[in-house]
């Protein structure tokens, strides 16, 4: 394998120049120069991009894939002219974008356009597992095709009232299992087959095969194929909701407030007016709290209250024997968004700025600057008397 790593900001270098990886010790001494790598001010990511691209089109390699990892914008021009060469010289381009601040817009279309994957991330503990899993995808064969039997693994309402063998397949995609997610069947080399999963307020159900024909032409004439996708797609619906009794609730933009808010009718069309109206917030840690929505207007109920906590939240409505579930999300602060203290842009603006960098809360006492220190109490007390005379005229005056 051959390996190269450019640090960049607003400028670049080459970190670890293009080289063959031999052994321990060449990985070692990789590893050894990309942990000097130090954070800095700006963000400039063509020049570097097209470096890496003349680096992977002079090697001999059969894969060559380039990784782009950045946590800011950049303002450059002609990313297209560079991907439409990635093309013919067969080499692929992956994202990571780190961080709220980074440009996600344009990372994810330089991953469309390179042929490779977009990532995100807000933790840079998460980048080591990322760069594996990007690595293990580029390295193996993802089609198997041949015999394949599902196994049922995971209990999953999916495949409730499904009896009897599965029928086999002759191919699908190979996976890996996700974290939290339901794997329902699996193959007999432990490859997910269907899994399914909460994403936030929704949910997803994967399958790795095809859906009808091709690898699944003996799957589509199983006499329970039919009820099979029926439960699928009923369980990744969201449930019902009663007509005459409609809840929402909406976080704030703050993050915090949220509002719940009830339309109710009566069995007879006419507005439920009165009504003993409540609802039960379930926090993310499991605890409860039940709070009264006040009658707003005809049939109309509703109350703002607030959250403390980032993340999701049930809300049980309850008017006499009438029940009806909602969820919001609360998302966890914007200052969290961050991995780091960016130190060389802090010592940067410092020092283009005549400034320097404080590294105690005692340094702002007065006298600790490059220029004298002025008291400024006596100037403000003697405007105070000269302006004192002013008020007492306009006052009497008015």
């Amino acid at each position: 394998d051959t390996l190269g790593v450019i640090a960049f900001d607003s400028a670049f270098q080459w970190v670890v120049p293009p080289t063959k990886l031999h052994g321990p010790d060449d990985v070692k001494r990789a590893q050894d120069r990309i942990a000097t790598i130090k954070s800095g001010g700006g963000t400039s990511i063509l020049p570097p991009l097209a470096a890496a691209f003349e680096a992977a089109a002079s090697t001999d390699a059969p894969l060559k894939h380039i990784i782009l990892l950045t946590d800011g914008e950049s303002n450059d021009r002609g990313y297209e002219d560079l991907l439409a060469r990635m093309a013919p010289a067969q080499i692929t381009l992956s994202t990571l974008a780190i961080g709220s601040d980074a440009d996600t817009r344009l990372l994810t279309s330089l991953a469309h356009l390179g042929g490779g994957r977009y990532y995100f991330t807000e933790r840079s503990t998460q980048i080591p597992r990322i760069a594996s899993k990007e690595t293990t995808i580029l390295t193996r064969n993802a089609v198997v095709e041949g015999h394949v039997a599902a196994v049922v693994a995971d209990p999953s309402p999916i495949l409730r009232s499904v009896s009897g063998d599965l029928p086999p397949l002759s191919g699908y995609v190979a996976t890996t299992r996700k974290d939290r997610a339901i794997t329902a069947l699996e193959t007999e080399r432990g490859h997910p087959l269907l899994a399914h999963w909460q994403y936030g307020l929704g949910r997803v159900v994967a399958w790795t095969s095809d859906a009808q024909q091709g690898w699944t032409s003996q799957w589509a004439k199983w006499p329970a194929a039919a009820e099979f996708w029926s439960q699928a797609v009923r369980w990744a619906l969201p449930a019902p909701v009663q007509a005459n009794f409609q809840p929402s609730a909406q976080i704030g933009t703050d993050g915090r407030q949220v509002r719940l808010a009830v339309q109710a009718l009566s069995d007879d069309g006419r507005f439920a007016d009165l009504q003993d109206t409540r609802a039960t917030i379930v926090s993310p840690d499991g605890s409860a709290r039940q709070i009264n929505l006040l009658q707003e207007g005809p049939g109309a109920y509703g109350v703002t209250t607030e959250v403390t906590a980032p993340g999701e939240y049930r809300v049980l409505f309850q008017q006499g024997l009438r029940e009806e579930v909602a969820a919001f999300s609360a998302p966890d602060a914007i200052e969290l968004h961050s991995v780091g203290t960016n130190t060389a842009l802090l010592n940067q603006l410092s020092g283009e700025s005549g400034g320097r960098a404080l590294s105690d809360p005692s340094d702002l006492r007065p006298g600790n600057g490059p220029g004298p220190a002025i008291e400024l109490w006596p100037w403000v007390l003697l405007l105070a008397l000269l302006m004192l005379p002013l008020d007492v005229y306009l006052r009497r005056r008015a």
